[in-house]
Protein backbone atom coordinates (compact mmCIF):
# COMPACT_ATOMS: atom_id res chain seq x y z
CA UNK A 1 0.00 0.00 0.00
CA UNK A 2 1.26 3.45 -0.82
CA UNK A 3 0.06 7.02 -0.68
CA UNK A 4 -0.12 9.58 -3.45
CA UNK A 5 -0.14 13.20 -2.41
CA UNK A 6 -2.27 15.47 -4.55
CA UNK A 7 -2.42 19.24 -4.77
CA UNK A 8 -4.63 19.52 -7.84
CA UNK A 9 -7.85 19.95 -5.87
CA UNK A 10 -6.91 22.40 -3.17
CA UNK A 11 -10.14 22.96 -1.26
CA UNK A 12 -10.35 21.41 2.22
CA UNK A 13 -13.17 19.10 1.02
CA UNK A 14 -10.69 17.05 -1.00
CA UNK A 15 -8.22 14.66 0.62
CA UNK A 16 -4.54 15.55 0.33
CA UNK A 17 -3.58 11.88 -0.01
CA UNK A 18 -5.03 8.92 -1.86
CA UNK A 19 -4.32 5.41 -0.65
CA UNK A 20 -3.16 3.21 -3.54
CA UNK A 21 -3.10 -0.57 -3.48
CA UNK A 22 -2.02 -3.05 -6.10
CA UNK A 23 -4.77 -5.64 -6.04
CA UNK A 24 -6.27 -8.57 -7.84
CA UNK A 25 -9.45 -7.77 -9.75
CA UNK A 26 -11.64 -9.77 -7.34
CA UNK A 27 -10.20 -8.07 -4.28
CA UNK A 28 -10.57 -4.55 -5.68
CA UNK A 29 -14.13 -5.21 -6.86
CA UNK A 30 -15.17 -6.64 -3.50
CA UNK A 31 -13.70 -3.75 -1.56
CA UNK A 32 -15.21 -1.11 -3.87
CA UNK A 33 -18.69 -2.66 -3.91
CA UNK A 34 -19.14 -3.81 -0.33
CA UNK A 35 -20.77 -1.16 1.77
CA UNK A 36 -20.18 0.26 4.25
CA UNK A 37 -16.40 0.06 4.19
CA UNK A 38 -13.60 2.54 4.17
CA UNK A 39 -13.29 1.96 0.42
CA UNK A 40 -16.91 2.24 -0.73
CA UNK A 41 -17.41 5.92 -0.08
CA UNK A 42 -19.23 6.93 -3.27
CA UNK A 43 -21.78 5.75 -5.77
CA UNK A 44 -19.39 6.10 -8.70
CA UNK A 45 -16.00 4.59 -9.37
CA UNK A 46 -13.46 6.35 -11.57
CA UNK A 47 -11.63 4.26 -14.15
CA UNK A 48 -8.47 4.83 -16.16
CA UNK A 49 -5.94 2.56 -17.82
CA UNK A 50 -2.30 2.39 -18.84
CA UNK A 51 -1.05 1.20 -22.24
CA UNK A 52 2.37 -0.28 -22.88
CA UNK A 53 4.66 0.86 -25.66
CA UNK A 54 3.23 -1.97 -27.80
CA UNK A 55 -0.29 -0.58 -27.43
CA UNK A 56 -1.69 -3.17 -25.04
CA UNK A 57 -3.30 -2.26 -21.71
CA UNK A 58 -1.23 -3.58 -18.81
CA UNK A 59 -3.13 -2.18 -15.84
CA UNK A 60 -6.31 -0.39 -14.99
CA UNK A 61 -7.03 1.81 -12.03
CA UNK A 62 -10.34 1.94 -10.21
CA UNK A 63 -10.75 4.73 -7.68
CA UNK A 64 -13.15 6.01 -5.06
CA UNK A 65 -12.81 9.39 -3.37
CA UNK A 66 -10.05 8.23 -1.03
CA UNK A 67 -8.69 4.92 -2.39
CA UNK A 68 -7.37 3.63 -5.68
CA UNK A 69 -6.72 0.08 -6.82
CA UNK A 70 -4.17 -0.72 -9.51
CA UNK A 71 -5.10 -3.99 -11.22
CA UNK A 72 -2.82 -5.82 -13.65
CA UNK A 73 -4.73 -7.01 -16.69
CA UNK A 74 -4.06 -9.69 -19.22
CA UNK A 75 -5.29 -12.88 -20.84
CA UNK A 76 -5.46 -14.69 -17.48
CA UNK A 77 -8.41 -12.50 -16.52
CA UNK A 78 -10.64 -13.76 -19.31
CA UNK A 79 -12.41 -16.15 -16.97
CA UNK A 80 -12.87 -13.21 -14.63
CA UNK A 81 -14.85 -12.99 -11.47
CA UNK A 82 -18.53 -12.28 -11.24
CA UNK A 83 -17.91 -9.40 -8.84
CA UNK A 84 -15.32 -7.76 -11.07
CA UNK A 85 -17.41 -8.36 -14.19
CA UNK A 86 -20.46 -6.81 -12.48
CA UNK A 87 -18.41 -3.80 -11.35
CA UNK A 88 -17.24 -3.19 -14.91
CA UNK A 89 -20.89 -2.92 -15.96
CA UNK A 90 -22.05 -0.45 -13.32
CA UNK A 91 -21.01 2.65 -11.40
CA UNK A 92 -18.01 3.44 -13.65
CA UNK A 93 -17.22 6.95 -14.82
CA UNK A 94 -14.38 8.12 -17.00
CA UNK A 95 -13.30 10.44 -19.78
CA UNK A 96 -13.45 8.79 -23.21
CA UNK A 97 -15.52 5.92 -21.88
CA UNK A 98 -15.91 4.29 -25.29
CA UNK A 99 -12.14 4.00 -25.65
CA UNK A 100 -11.80 2.80 -22.06
CA UNK A 101 -14.46 0.14 -22.66
CA UNK A 102 -12.75 -1.12 -25.82
CA UNK A 103 -9.27 -1.23 -24.26
CA UNK A 104 -10.39 -2.91 -21.04
CA UNK A 105 -12.53 -5.44 -22.93
CA UNK A 106 -9.57 -6.24 -25.19
CA UNK A 107 -7.36 -6.83 -22.15
CA UNK A 108 -9.85 -8.71 -19.97
CA UNK A 109 -12.50 -10.17 -22.26
CA UNK A 110 -15.14 -8.58 -20.03
CA UNK A 111 -17.90 -6.18 -21.04
CA UNK A 112 -17.46 -2.63 -19.78
CA UNK A 113 -20.11 0.07 -19.41
CA UNK A 114 -20.02 3.46 -17.79
CA UNK A 115 -20.71 7.15 -18.07
CA UNK A 116 -18.48 9.33 -20.23
CA UNK A 117 -18.00 12.50 -18.21
CA UNK A 118 -16.80 14.45 -21.24
CA UNK A 119 -20.32 14.19 -22.71
CA UNK A 120 -22.12 15.67 -19.69
CA UNK A 121 -21.91 19.28 -20.83
CA UNK A 122 -25.02 21.28 -21.63
CA UNK A 123 -24.07 21.44 -25.28
CA UNK A 124 -22.98 19.11 -28.06
CA UNK A 125 -19.37 20.01 -27.28
CA UNK A 126 -17.34 17.32 -25.53
CA UNK A 127 -15.54 18.68 -22.50
CA UNK A 128 -11.92 17.93 -21.77
CA UNK A 129 -11.10 16.55 -18.32
CA UNK A 130 -9.66 19.93 -17.29
CA UNK A 131 -12.78 21.80 -18.35
CA UNK A 132 -15.10 19.30 -16.66
CA UNK A 133 -13.16 19.39 -13.38
CA UNK A 134 -13.07 23.21 -13.45
CA UNK A 135 -16.79 23.52 -14.24
CA UNK A 136 -18.24 20.70 -12.12
CA UNK A 137 -15.80 19.86 -9.33
CA UNK A 138 -13.54 22.76 -8.30
CA UNK A 139 -13.58 26.17 -9.97
CA UNK A 140 -10.15 26.96 -8.49
CA UNK A 141 -8.44 23.93 -10.04
CA UNK A 142 -5.25 24.40 -12.02
CA UNK A 143 -6.59 23.33 -15.42
CA UNK A 144 -3.09 22.92 -16.82
CA UNK A 145 -2.21 20.46 -14.03
CA UNK A 146 -5.31 18.40 -14.88
CA UNK A 147 -4.52 18.46 -18.61
CA UNK A 148 -0.95 17.33 -17.83
CA UNK A 149 -2.30 14.25 -16.04
CA UNK A 150 -4.08 13.10 -19.19
CA UNK A 151 -0.81 13.41 -21.10
CA UNK A 152 1.07 11.50 -18.41
CA UNK A 153 2.35 7.97 -18.62
CA UNK A 154 3.36 7.20 -15.05
CA UNK A 155 1.28 5.13 -12.64
CA UNK A 156 0.74 8.24 -10.49
CA UNK A 157 -0.88 10.03 -13.47
CA UNK A 158 -3.19 7.09 -14.18
CA UNK A 159 -4.21 6.84 -10.52
CA UNK A 160 -4.96 10.56 -10.32
CA UNK A 161 -6.98 10.35 -13.55
CA UNK A 162 -9.22 7.67 -12.03
CA UNK A 163 -9.42 9.52 -8.71
CA UNK A 164 -10.43 12.82 -10.35
CA UNK A 165 -13.14 11.12 -12.37
CA UNK A 166 -14.68 9.72 -9.18
CA UNK A 167 -15.41 13.28 -7.99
Amino acid sequence: MSLIHQNILSDHRYPRTITVRKALADEAACQLTQSPTEFADVDTIGISYHITETGNPDFICLASLTHAFVISVGPGMRAGSKTFAALLQSRLVGFGMARIAIQVRQATGLQVAGIDLSSLSNSWELWSPSKFIAERVDTKVDRFAVARLWMGYEERDIVLQAWLTAW
